[in-house]
């Protein structure tokens, strides 16, 4: 009789050991879930980035390849015509 009891602990200690190992599994499933969600995040902001270029902003002077708008960190600089910022504005 004896052995059936520390039998059935030792099941119950095996079950509350899965049991803590499902729970940690669940939250490092759900850690990369948001992970994947934060990548799919900021390679679309990157994507959109690329197509709000300086020499696509109407802030851009071409002749001296100068920024001209005054809320961008860019502003009265020469900037490369692959450069871009959170101030894009598209020309008209």
């Amino acid at each position: 009789m004896n052995d059936l009891i520390e039998e059935a602990k030792r099941n119950i200690e095996q079950c509350k050991k899965i049991e803590n190992l499902h729970k940690a599994l669940t939250k490092k499933d759900e850690k990369i879930a948001r992970q994947a969600e934060q990548i799919t995040l900021l390679l679309k902001q990157k994507e959109e980035l690329k197509n709000r270029i300086c020499k696509d902003c109407k802030y851009y002077e071409e002749y001296s390849s100068v920024c001209c708008n005054g809320d961008s960190p860019l502003c009265a600089g020469v900037v490369d015509l692959d450069f871009g910022c959170n101030k894009f504005e598209k020309k008209e």
